[in-house]
């Protein structure tokens, strides 16, 4: 029985041992990917002559969700504690462009990597990554319109599942992502439907960088919505059947859905117009892809 107990004791040490240098090897690997670095090659923007507007720059942050993540000041925020997981605060972005240039922002924002190099984590830049010289050129006079006040702001801080799902490739950082989504552009499918492509180059945030789906499903189920109930869907989160969209697979008392939450403030303001060009932008693509 001592024998016994002897040897249980050595295998829970040899298993706690086993433990630790995992952990740690995790922590090291994990550690590699957050410290690598990629260039840094800000360049000017070619603006018009005539300047860019902070009010175009403040519909443009509306669409792609800037204030839902760093807070309607756009001075940061915490948007995530979970143990195990991750703390995710976002930066204060008043503070930021105090700091930095315009090349060094439009650099910042559309590739994924900080000043240093280092890769930016949970910061969606492979959206804004298409977004043309003007278009962020007036994203950067909205963000400099807002009063420059606050903290620095908290970061992210990753637990120990968020850094194995990083080593194993189930997470990815924005430089992977942006990567990836030079890799699948949006296809053109001709000038009637141009302005549509323009708008939903913001899908490909949550649909991926082709639309055919990454947290959100392919949008050819965008073929299952006539003009009025996709104009619905868009603009409060309400699908065919007449409830809040939410993600499959998950019980309804345990979310609301990206849709849900997500719509109204980004796209509860496009017009008629403009739902009507995105609409036939996605019904356009089902019907090549059937094709």
């Amino acid at each position: 029985m001592k024998r016994l107990a002897t040897w249980a004791l050595r295998a829970l040490i040899g298993l706690a041992a086993v433990v630790v240098v995992a952990a740690v090897a995790v922590f090291a690997d994990s550690e590699m990917i957050l410290n690598r670095h990629y260039p840094f090659t800000p360049a000017a923007l070619a603006l018009p002559q005539a300047g860019v507007a902070a009010s175009d720059g403040a519909r443009i942050a509306r669409l792609y969700g800037c204030g839902g993540c760093h807070g309607v000041d756009l001075r940061g925020r915490v948007i995530a504690d979970l143990p195990l997981l991750a703390r995710i605060g976002t930066p204060n972005l008043t503070l930021v462009a105090a700091t930095n240039s315009d090349a060094r922002l439009a650099q910042i924002i559309r590739s994924g990597v900080q000043p240093d190099g280092r890769p930016l984590f949970l910061m969606p830049s492979a959206a804004p990554s298409r977004l043309t010289d003007p278009e962020i050129g007036a994203l950067i006079a909205y963000i400099r319109s807002k009063p420059r006040g606050g903290s620095s702001g908290q970061g992210v801080q990753l637990g120990p599942i968020a850094r194995l799902g990083l080593v194993f490739g189930k997470f990815k950082t924005e430089p992977q992502q942006v990567a990836a989504a030079k890799a699948k552009p949006l296809p053109e499918f001709g000038p009637d439907t141009a302005s549509g492509r323009s708008l939903a180059r913001v899908c490909a945030e949550c649909h991926g960088p082709d639309l055919s789906g990454d947290i959100g499903p392919d949008l050819r189920i965008a073929a299952a919505y006539d003009l009025p109930s996709f104009a619905r869907l868009l603009r409060t989160g309400i699908g065919r059947d007449g409830r809040p969209v939410r993600p499959t697979g998950l019980p309804e008392e345990k979310t609301i859905g990206l849709m849900a939450a997500e719509s109204p403030p980004r796209f509860g303001g496009l017009s008629d117009t403009e739902l009507a060009a995105l609409h036939a932008y996605l019904t356009t693509r089902v019907s090549h892809l059937a094709n």
